[in-house]
């Protein structure tokens, strides 16, 4: 529901390759990207910078996670 909610406010989807996903990515291709599918040394998002794709990364994520645990 989150997906569809963020598209209908002009939102761009980057997607992971879950069922769901793909079905919406069918649908609205205009709205969303399954990450998977993305080189991001050469994809821009609209309403995006750079900066925000990179903290998209489950590195990222994870290392965000583990300076929590670590606290």
């Amino acid at each position: 529901m989150s997906v569809i909610e963020a598209a209908s406010c002009g939102c761009y989807a980057l997607l992971s390759n879950i069922p769901p996903h793909k079905e919406f990515l069918d649908n609205n291709p205009e709205c969303a990207s399954l990450i998977d599918k993305i080189d991001f040394n050469s994809f821009s998002v609209p309403k995006l910078n750079s900066k925000s794709i990179v903290n998209l990364s489950a590195k990222f994520m994870a290392d965000k996670y583990m300076e929590i645990y670590s606290d």
